[in-house]
């Protein structure tokens, strides 16, 4: 639900560009991936150019931590 407030309320500015977008999204602390998916969704932006502005915008937050930290316990698991 409090995702759709956000959308929504960046809706109601027309004149925001993708980076704009995407500061919000971080700003708010909704995870990269969601973002992703979320502004997929509900704007009309290329894959591409979405991914690059996260790349920029996200830069200390890793992609998917869950998939860093499975396969650490997968590993540690082996031996």
């Amino acid at each position: 639900m409090k995702h759709l407030e956000i959308i929504e309320e960046i809706k109601k500015d027309k004149n925001l560009t993708l980076e704009n977008i995407v500061t919000i999204f971080y700003k708010k602390r909704i995870p990269r991936n969601a973002s992703f998916h979320l502004i997929k969704i509900n704007f009309n932006y290329d894959d591409f150019d979405i991914i690059k502005y996260l790349d920029l915008i996200y830069v200390n937050e890793p992609t998917n931590p869950f998939n860093r930290d499975f396969m650490d316990e997968l590993n540690s698991s082996d031996s």
